[in-house]
């Protein structure tokens, strides 16, 4: 971590002890503190804008105050105010002795005579003082004061020297000007201090990722930006969504989280928001990824890489059997007695499918095996788009102790193009039916006995009841419905959060967000659960756990709803569908869709346009100044965040689609397609080889097909990444 500033504050600090020792304090001797204090203000290189940001824009407070020293018995506190143009305080006091000196820029303060107890009077200004550069000023616990930081000026860093620590100081006053009547300012006015987050180096985050101990490695940048090459553990959570993503994947606020991005600034930023939002263990890696590579470490392309790795030693290490596209069209040509089975989720299998193939999530293919190939002389054939859903889905098979025949398609319906076959799209139908009771049973036999056998238990009601009651303090807790989502929906454990199992271990990271936690898995019967948590088990990062759900227990209806985290800002207006299609009419309104690139060239409201919201201010700058903007995304929560942040932030009339585009879409209104209006090109999300351009796809396919292969090769040069395999499993029958 970094440590510049650390010994110039701790320096300081014993300085003013000296000083003081244990005499009463002075007006003379609060001269000498400022003065101490203006010395380590002149070194604004201590303070780097990237590890002491600015409030974001619009924040209220309009000010981030970083606590840099205080002693155990809260005493000698030294904090840095970082202060946006417009920040204004009401006249208040301290109760203790306090010193200000300016890193940067200029604040106003207005110093007033006391006023008188009892009597009702505007307070009465004595001086004004400019706070600047080698210009500080010093105060006794009864003075009062109050800070202006011109709207049009430029923003401040001052350093705020303080007897007692802030936020023990529950006695403070804030004095009403007309009146002269006290408040309490603590209780009224005060913000949460923020700590620098903690620059970690890299040689001490590769030794964190094999500590044993719970930490979140979180990169900040833009989905699109990250798959071109990160860290091997780190996590996709851009800054610009990162409301709707801190809960979910790192609920406990005293996780230890390291966060990335290519030079600090984006971390810096994110690091803000999170302290703002309650994570008390913030840091980021200084350097950045370049930091990272120069000491030797690898970056990965790609998405979900861990998942797609293990997919590939899962194969290695097992054996699993695959054809190609060419076998199995021939098999199909011989009339086989065979089926296919798509294991992707039905969005996917509906966008594009094989002829003949039936659909079934990967979560679901042990539960219905059965029920997919009652005849043990039935060949069963797994595919995805491209290899490890195949794979994964076919070895879950054959873990189970299916007694059909069981091969993996190998590059999947992206080989079957390749080798010049055609692909089927819209299909809704041929899913594979649910199990009967008997055949539900003994896969849910099998599925047990699997996960057994790599070290998963199951827990009961007690136990967890338990593990959450330390959620807060000791250990991160993952609780994870395995089913579709309409079961889900239907009902589910109080405090589930949805995760259907074959994405969760072929997507882990979107929705486990911290290493060697615990994960606690259920489903209605237990068959999927035991399922999945036997891979998870296998993947070595987290301590997972089955659930048994006891019958008749109280369950809760509805989708998954995950928290969305908010800076404290007053809601922007909200417009309802038709009502903007009218101020469209009128030329009245600008819609700026923020969502998803993809969903916003196949389609969108007519004339709008896209950005990242991390690139709204670009947009904006471009609309007339009469116009109303309207922020749109796909339900409509992303929009209503960040309308609150750009309303405050510039000004303007900004509003949001109530509903989003899902409102949009149910009022029937009119949509149109392409990416002519995209500002940001396409740095959100990283795009699959069927959601390129049509002349791109072949090479897109054929780069992906050989990422996936190389990746194994990959993880094998770098020292501890690896997995959990267990022993590989004799043929033999369910149940």
């Amino acid at each position: 971590m970094s440590q510049q500033w650390q010994a110039q504050v701790a320096e300081c600090v014993a300085k003013a002890k000296a000083l003081i020792g244990d005499r009463p304090v002075t007006r003379d001797i609060l001269r000498q503190v400022q003065a101490l204090l203006e010395e380590l203000a002149s070194q604004p290189d201590l303070f780097p804008l990237s590890e002491f940001p600015l409030a974001p824009p619009g924040d209220p407070n309009a000010s981030a105050r970083y606590l840099l020293h205080a002693d155990p018995d809260q005493s000698f506190a030294l904090y840095l105010n970082a202060i946006n143009p417009g920040k204004k305080t009401p006249p208040h006091d301290h109760t203790t002795w306090a010193c200000i000196a300016a890193v940067e820029g200029e604040e106003l303060n207005r110093i007033y005579a006391r006023p008188e107890p009892g009597v009702t009077e505007p307070l009465r200004v004595e001086r004004e003082v400019v706070v600047r550069p080698g210009a500080g000023l010093a105060f006794m616990p009864d003075d009062i004061h109050s800070i202006h930081v011109d709207p049009a000026g430029r923003p401040t860093r001052h350093l705020h020297f303080y007897g007692r620590a802030l936020e023990v100081l529950n006695g403070r006053s804030a004095y009403d000007l007309q009146t002269g009547q006290a408040s309490n300012f603590n209780r009224q006015h005060m913000h949460p201090s923020r700590r620098p987050p903690k620059y970690w180096t890299a040689q001490q985050l590769h030794e964190a990722l094999d500590d044993g101990e719970e930490l979140a490695l979180l990169d900040v940048r833009e989905t699109g930006v990250y798959a071109e090459g990160h860290l091997f553990w780190a996590i996709s959570a851009p800054l610009s969504r990162l409301e709707l993503l801190a809960e979910t994947l790192v609920p406990r606020r005293s996780t230890r989280i390291v966060l990335v991005d290519a030079d600090g600034v984006l971390a810096a930023r994110a690091a803000q928001l999170l302290q703002v939002w309650g994570y008390t263990d913030v840091g980021v890696l200084q350097g950045g990824l370049a930091a990272w590579q120069a000491a030797g470490h690898a970056l990965f392309a790609g998405v979900n890489v861990p998942s797609k790795a293990f997919g590939e030693a899962v194969q290695h290490h097992y054996g699993t059997p695959d054809i190609g596209a060419e076998e199995l069209a021939r098999w199909q040509r011989e009339g086989r007695d065979i089926v296919i089975v798509d294991s992707r989720p039905a969005e996917e299998f509906r966008a594009v499918s094989l002829p003949g193939g039936r659909h079934c999530p990967g979560g679901d293919l042990v539960w219905r095996a059965e029920a997919l190939a009652p005849d043990p002389a039935t060949t069963i054939v797994v595919n995805c788009a491209g290899r490890t859903r195949s794979i994964m889905g076919a070895q879950s098979l054959r873990s189970a102790g299916v007694p059909n025949r069981v091969v993996a398609l190998r590059n999947g319906t992206m080989g079957w193009k390749l080798a010049g076959f055609e692909l089927e799209h819209g299909r809704q139908d041929d899913a594979v039916p649910m199990p009967a009771p008997a055949q539900a049973r003994r896969a849910g036999e099998a599925a047990r006995a699997f996960a057994q056998a790599q070290g998963v238990r199951a827990i009961d009601v007690g136990q967890l009841a338990q593990w959450q009651q330390q959620e807060a303090s000791s250990r991160s807790l993952f609780l994870l419905d395995v089913r579709l989502a309409d079961e889900y929906a239907q009902g589910h454990w109080p405090g589930a959060r949805h995760a259907p199992g074959g994405q969760l271990v072929q997507a882990t990271d979107q929705y486990i967000g911290v290493r060697h936690a615990r994960v606690v898995l259920l489903d209605h019967d237990g068959t999927r659960a035991w399922m999945t948590a036997g891979w998870l088990q296998q993947m070595g990062c987290h301590e997972v756990y089955v659930l048994p759900v006891p019958k008749g227990a109280p369950l809760h209806a509805g989708p998954d709803a995950p928290k969305v985290l908010r800076q404290p800002l007053p809601d922007a207006p909200v417009v309802r569908a038709a009502a903007l299609q009218q101020a469209l009419g009128a030329g009245q309104a600008a819609v700026i869709d923020i969502d998803n690139s993809l969903r916003f060239r196949q389609r969108h409201i007519p004339g709008a346009l896209f950005t990242t919201r991390g690139r709204l201010p670009e947009a904006v700058a471009a609309i007339p100044a009469g116009q109303r903007i309207v922020l749109t995304s796909e339900d409509g929560v992303l929009a209503a965040v960040a309308a609150a942040e750009l309303q405050a932030a510039t000004g303007r009339d900004v509003a949001s689609l109530l509903g989003g585009m899902q409102a949009w879409l149910a009022a029937g209104l009119p949509t149109e397609s392409g990416g002519e209006r995209v500002l940001s090109g396409y740095e959100d999300r990283w795009y699959r080889p069927y959601e390129r351009q049509p002349g791109d796809q072949r090479e897109a396919m054929l780069e992906y097909l050989r990422w996936e292969v190389e990746l194994a090769e990959q993880i094998a040069r770098e020292p501890g990444l690896s997995f959990r395999l267990g022993p590989v499993p004799a043929a033999g029958r369910i149940g």
